[in-house]
């Protein structure tokens, strides 16, 4: 997976609640601290910048679509099989996230 589709994985999870803020922060963080060099928007993720208008990391410009949810979807399961995601916190998640069962190729 190219690194601006990770970062929008990333972003996609932090919007439905499977990282916090400060998780997506961090992620950025040790992209940084591992490459020399990196795209200036992984240092706007880093500091809590907007991205606003940023192609794939825009979540109003690219809404979620199907895409976006297998694969967050994958990374769920992933972690209620490894019992870090318990019924309650995927109830809570998906509670917040009615939209997220998707309608036609947008999921939120």
């Amino acid at each position: 997976m190219k690194l601006r589709e990770t970062a929008r994985n990333w972003l996609v999870q932090e919007k439905i609640g499977l990282l916090t803020k400060e998780e997506l922060i961090n992620l950025a963080d040790t992209y940084i601290k591992k490459n020399e060099d990196y795209p200036y928007w992984i240092q706007k993720i880093s500091m809590n910048e907007s991205i606003e208008r940023e192609p794939r990391l825009d979540l109003i410009m690219e809404p979620i679509i199907e895409k976006d949810c297998s694969l967050v979807v994958k990374i769920m399961l992933n972690l209620y099989n490894e019992s870090k995601l318990d019924m309650y916190n995927l109830a809570a998640i998906a509670h917040n996230n009615v939209s997220f069962i998707g309608l036609g190729k947008r999921c939120i």
